[in-house]
């Protein structure tokens, strides 16, 4: 007797042979690039980076990696710095981005903002109502997206200095930043 599940045709009365969507996932064959996994099909959502083509496109897509830029402006006191821009610049619509204060001086722990539409700055400053930091403080913006790579800039407060700036990198589904 026939198993249609198989896609074999084992007792040739072609009852398997018309199958043409084994999996259920209404694509049929030839157009459905892996007939045995309904999750991969045309149109189906891409997982970027995991190397599988989910949407028989012909290719694993690769993650993408976020480019927005942070523009920042401070201006060095005795006791504190005094924190005069700071912005998110070209965020992905739709990214998250995470602010993270720890030390003196920080008004919270963590602050997440959406970018509600691509190219428009996101005033972190203001919305954030950022005003100063004192030595030891530690600033971190993260920028951040499911399927991509996110910018991580982190910002180290010293007492009568401006702060020294590094930029790091953010695998998805991983918590600490590495460098790029």
């Amino acid at each position: 007797p026939d198993t249609p599940d198989n896609g074999r045709d084992e007792d040739c009365s072609g009852a398997d042979a018309t199958q043409l969507d084994r999996d259920g996932d209404g694509s049929p064959r030839p157009f459905d690039c892996d007939d045995a996994n309904a999750a991969i099909r045309p149109g189906a959502a891409e997982i970027f980076g995991d190397g599988i083509d989910q949407n028989c496109n012909g290719r694993a897509e690769p993650l993408q990696v976020i480019t927005a830029g942070v523009q920042s402006n401070f201006v060095s006191r005795a006791r504190n710095t005094r924190i005069v821009r700071l912005r998110v610049l070209r965020a992905p619509q739709g990214s998250r981005v995470v602010v993270r204060c720890d030390g003196a001086g920080c008004p919270f722990k963590t602050r997440t903002r959406v970018v509600s539409a691509e190219g428009k700055p996101l005033n972190l400053r203001r919305s954030l109502k950022l005003t100063g930091l004192r030595a030891g403080a530690t600033l971190e913006i993260r920028i951040l997206r499911d399927d991509a790579i996110g910018k991580v800039v982190r910002f180290r407060f010293r007492r009568g200095k401006l702060p020294t700036s590094e930029n790091l990198c953010l695998r998805p589904g991983t918590t600490q930043p590495r460098r790029c």
